[in-house]
């Protein structure tokens, strides 16, 4: 069974499997992902361009970006974008997805 959730467009999110992750996790839209993780929007989708973030692809050209696999990605760093965290984000040490 699929939960969705939405708060407005820009902020969906679904739980549902991942296939990378072989497991259950939230699929937010990248500015919901964003949001979380303290970076801007631009920086998730660079991630996504290097296949640093799993992500589904929902109806239309809608993209998911896999919850656990941002937390993954940022592990124990902060969250705080004035903090540095999306220079963490997208800091060539993470690109190996």
């Amino acid at each position: 069974m699929e939960r969705v959730t939405l708060t407005n467009r820009h902020d969906v999110s679904l739980t549902t499997w991942c296939e990378l992750c072989g497991a259950r996790s939230t699929h937010a839209t990248p500015d919901e992902a964003a949001r979380q993780a303290g970076v801007t929007p631009r920086a998730v989708y660079r991630c996504l361009e290097a296949g640093s973030l799993h992500f589904t692809e929902a109806s239309g050209e809608s993209i998911l970006v896999c919850l656990k696999s941002l937390a993954a990605l940022l592990g124990d760093r902060p969250r705080r974008a004035a903090d540095g965290a999306e220079d963490a984000l997208t800091s060539p040490d993470n690109e190996d997805g």
